[in-house]
């Protein structure tokens, strides 16, 4: 239900704003960096570089304020490791869909060129779950990719700046919900770094 109240409030906030010539879309391509956190120091994660594409919309919420939905398609690499046991590194990737929806507010508006703050609330699904069969023991409580859920939040905040038609972004997705759904108490989340690059279509 509150999925949905959002889903209507940004479809009526976009309509009233594309009638009055303050909505903008745009394409974006980014560079991740990310990394899972754990509450267990018998779990220690490493971090890969990956990458994300999608689509954002802009809309005018006055002078300087800002809403911004996204949806981007982001491949996640990392791996997750025993320090006490040799060779136990296992690679895991995750292929997501990110929907993030952010609030902006512009700290410098030039006629060409502005800065920007944002933050707000994203939503990942999991496409595809994919991690690596080594053997850990017994008691290592990730025994396969089913241990993860299909579904995450986070939160994202960010600054970022527009010259003409491109943008540029800065951000950082720390992850909110556990996506451990194994037998064990363990908490597990995903924390992002994010550099994008967005061009201006309409």
């Amino acid at each position: 239900m509150k999925r949905l109240m959002i889903v209507l409030v940004v479809l009526a906030t976009a309509t009233t704003a594309m009638s009055q010539g303050k909505f903008s879309l745009g394409v974006k391509l980014g560079y991740n960096a990310n990394k899972l956190s754990s509450d267990l120091d018998s779990i220690k994660a490493g971090m890969k570089n990956t990458f994300q594409v999608g689509a954002y919309a802009r809309i005018s919420l006055g002078k300087k304020a800002y809403l911004q939905p996204e949806i981007a398609y982001q491949l996640t690499k990392g791996d997750i490791n025993n320090p006490l046991h040799a060779y136990s590194a296992r690679n895991y990737t995750l292929n997501t869909i990110k929907v993030p929806l952010l609030f902006g507010y512009k700290i410098l508006d030039l006629k060409i060129a502005n800065v920007r703050v944002m933050g707000g609330p994203a939503f990942s699904y999991y496409l595809d779950k994919k991690l690596d069969d080594v053997k850990q023991g017994e008691f290592w409580p990730i025994k396969s990719s089913s241990d993860l859920k299909n579904s995450m939040w986070s939160a994202q905040l960010g600054i970022g700046a527009d010259v003409l038609a491109f943008s540029l972004d800065i951000r950082y997705d720390v992850g909110i919900s556990n996506i451990y759904k194994g037998n064990s108490d363990l908490k597990l989340r995903n924390n992002m770094f994010n550099v994008s690059l967005g061009y201006k279509i309409l």
